[in-house]
């Protein structure tokens, strides 16, 4: 018995396993093993007199949950499977990797073309915190008004503070909404927090943004 005969898949598959666990990548270690799997099945399945159909089934079954597992990993680091709108919006949420934002979007719901919904009134804590995907929508802050175009946040400040808005904020025909129930979306922040820390890191950029063009603003006045 040896290399000669058809121990030889027991061999590789041994030898593939032991290159598996001295790889330092989950999804490469993974995949190795998968391979280091078929050839103990073809081994179990060819070479002894009685077909070992235990030894197969449980193998299989560590097949399975290992791809199942790496379903996940692939969903959690790349952006397979996204819809051309998700990707799009995804690339103004570049500091999330892919599941991060998947488990961020699944909790949203869209609104498309609500003429006049008021979004947030100025001095009440609003229920919801919004990303302006799309379009334009009416801000009012005291005396002052104007228009606040896409890629923007909208009831950041209150969310982060849990406070009232600083603005009533009305959406227009033309605007396209990200909404996340605020209490949920803490409840998902609590329960990930690398996602409430790229979230908070995106609003701090957000209101960066907003100061600069505020300054700006003032600057040209």
């Amino acid at each position: 018995m040896g290399w000669s005969d058809g121990t030889i898949l027991i061999n590789i598959g041994a030898i593939i396993y032991i290159i598996a666990f001295a790889v330092r990548g989950e999804l490469t270690l993974r995949i190795l093993t998968l391979i280091g799997n078929g050839f103990y099945i073809a081994y179990y399945l060819f070479v002894p007199e009685v077909t070992l159909w235990v030894a197969i089934a449980s193998t299989t079954l560590m097949t399975i949950a290992n791809v199942v597992v790496m379903s996940r990993i692939a969903l959690e680091r790349t952006t397979w499977g996204m819809s051309d709108e998700d990707k799009a919006l995804y690339s103004r949420f570049d500091n999330f990797n892919p599941g991060q934002f998947r488990r961020l979007l699944k909790a949203a719901t869209r609104l498309s073309g609500e003429q006049d919904l008021r979004l947030t009134l100025e001095g009440q804590i609003p229920e919801r915190l919004y990303f302006l995907t799309d379009g334009t929508v009416h801000v009012s802050k005291g005396r002052d008004s104007f228009p606040l175009r896409e890629n923007n946040f909208i009831g950041e400040v209150a969310w982060l503070l849990n406070g009232p808005a600083s603005a009533t904020v009305i959406s227009s025909d033309n605007a396209e909404i990200l909404a996340w129930d605020s209490t949920a979306l803490r409840k998902l922040c609590d329960k990930w927090p690398d996602i409430d820390n790229a979230l908070r890191a995106r609003i701090n950029r957000d209101l960066a943004q907003k100061l600069s063009g505020s300054v700006q603003q003032v600057e040209a006045a």
